[in-house]
C-alpha cells in the first residue's frame, strides 16, 4: 500500500462519511434513540432526580417527528455519570452535545483501529487505510446514527489486548467497560488462569460502581436491578439482535433462548480452555463470545469486533479455500451486513438476519483455534 493510495482511500472514505452524516444531522434537533436516553439521564443527575426517570415530557422533538420509543435510560447507572460532563458545561445544547458524541466517537473508532495495527506493525499507509474504512462499516455508521457510545469499549477492548502483549493487566480498562455495558466482564473471564487480570478487572468494575454510587445514590442502582434489566426481555426477539438469547427465542421462544444461551457458555468454558497460553486467540474469542452471550447484541455492538477482527485477519490463509469462505462470511458479516426485512418470507428475512451471528460463532471458535494452531507456544504464553 503505497502512501498515495492510502491518502486516496482516507480522502474518499472520509468523504462518503461525511456525507452519510449530512443525511442523517436532521436527528440533532430531532431526536432519536438513542443519544436521549443518555441526555436527558444525565440532566436528571444534574437536576438530583432518579437517572431512570421517563423523559417524554422534557424531550423536545421537531414537528410531525415522533417521541423515541424508549425513553428511558437502559444502560448500568455508571452511562449517566459518563455523559454528565455534557450539562456541567451548561452551554452545551442537546445539538451540540448530538455532534460532540458523533465527534469523539470517530476519534474513538480511529484510536482502536490505530492503537491495534500499530501494535501488529502495520505500515502508516495501512493504518490510515484501515482507519478510513472503518468509518465506512456497518456497525459503525449505525452506531452514528443511534449515536451510542460502543466504540469507548472497543477502544477500551484494544488498548487492553495491547497491555497483554506488554506483559501487563486489561483488568483496569476492561473492568471500566464492564461497568458500562456488562458483557465485557467476559473479556476478563477469557482469561480466568490470570489472578492479576481478574482481580484488577474486578477491582476495577467495583471502583467505578462505588464511585457512581456515591454520585447518583444507591436507589438508582435498585432501580436498575429490579426494573430496567427485566425490560430487556422485550428485545430478545428483534431482528436487529445478533445474540444466542435472540436466535433461540426466535426459533422456539424464551426456553430455547436460555438453552442457546447455556450452550454458549459450554461453548465459551470449552473455547477457554482449548486456547490455554494464547493470549491474542483469547483476546479474539473472549470479545467475541461476550456479544453472543450477551442477551443483547445489537448492530452498534460490532464495533467492539473491528479489533479482535484485525488480530485473527492475519492468520487466514486467503489462498486455500477452506479458509477463504469461512474467513470471508466472517469479514462481511461483521463489517457490512445489517438487518434484513426485505422479503415476504419471515423464516428468510431471519436467516439472513443472523448472519452476523455465524460469524460471530467464527470469530469465537475458528479463527481463535485457527490462530492458536499457527501462533508459536512459547511467545503464546508471555504477557498476563
Amino acid at each position: 500500500m503505497t502512501a498515495r493510495r492510502a491518502a486516496l482511500i482516507v480522502f474518499v472514505s472520509g468523504g462518503l462519511y461525511a456525507l452519510f452524516l449530512s443525511g442523517i444531522a436532521n436527528t440533532a434537533i430531532s431526536p432519536a434513540p438513542d443519544f436521549p436516553n443518555y441526555y436527558y439521564s444525565a440532566t436528571y443527575l444534574a437536576e438530583g432526580r432518579s437517572i431512570y426517570t421517563d423523559f417524554s415530557d422534557d424531550v423536545t422533538v421537531s414537528p410531525g417527528s415522533p417521541v423515541p420509543e424508549l425513553n428511558y435510560l437502559a444502560d448500568p447507572p455508571p452511562v449517566a455519570v459518563l455523559f454528565y460532563p455534557a450539562h456541567w458545561l451548561h452551554w452545551l445544547s442537546y445539538e451540540a452535545a448530538w455532534w460532540l458524541l458523533i465527534l469523539l466517537s470517530g476519534v474513538a473508532m480511529i484510536a482502536t483501529v490505530w492503537v491495534t495495527g500499530t501494535e501488529l506493525g502495520l505500515a502508516r499507509p495501512w493504518l490510515a487505510t484501515w482507519a478510513g474504512l472503518a468509518l465506512l462499516t456497518t456497525s459503525f455508521r449505525y452506531l452514528s446514527l443511534t449515536n451510542h457510545f460502543e466504540v469507548l469499549l472497543a477502544l477500551l477492548a484494544a488498548i487492553g489486548w495491547v497491555r497483554i502483549r506488554k506483559k501487563g493487566s486489561p483488568g483496569p480498562y476492561w473492568g471500566i467497560a464492564a461497568s458500562l455495558k456488562l458483557f465485557p466482564a467476559l473479556w476478563t473471564v477469557a482469561f480466568i488462569r490470570s489472578r492479576r487480570t481478574v482481580a484488577a478487572g474486578f477491582g476495577a468494575f467495583v471502583g467505578v460502581m462505588l464511585l457512581t454510587a456515591a454520585i447518583v445514590g444507591p436507589a438508582d442502582f435498585v432501580v436498575y436491578v429490579r426494573q430496567v434489566v427485566p425490560l430487556a426481555s422485550q428485545w430478545y426477539e428483534a431482528t436487529g439482535n445478533y445474540s444466542l438469547m435472540s436466535v433461540g427465542s426466535l426459533a422456539g421462544g424464551a426456553i430455547w433462548g436460555y438453552a442457546l444461551t447455556g450452550l454458549g457458555v459450554v461453548g465459551f468454558a470449552w473455547t477457554v480452555r482449548r486456547l490455554k497460553g494464547h493470549n491474542d486467540a483469547l483476546y479474539v474469542a473472549g470479545v467475541a463470545w461476550s456479544l453472543l452471550l450477551s442477551p443483547l447484541s445489537w448492530l452498534n455492538y460490532l464495533v467492539v469486533a473491528v479489533s479482535p477482527l484485525m488480530v485473527a485477519v492475519p492468520a487466514i490463509d486467503w489462498g486455500r479455500r477452506r479458509q477463504l469462505y469461512p474467513g470471508f462470511v466472517m469479514l462481511v458479516g461483521l463489517l457490512a451486513m445489517r438487518p434484513v426485512l426485505v422479503f415476504d418470507s419471515q423464516a428468510i428475512n431471519i436467516v439472513l438476519s443472523r448472519i452476523p451471528t455465524v460469524s460471530l460463532l467464527l470469530l469465537a471458535v475458528w479463527a481463535p483455534l485457527l490462530m492458536a494452531r499457527n501462533q508459536p507456544k512459547a511467545s503464546a504464553e508471555a504477557g498476563v
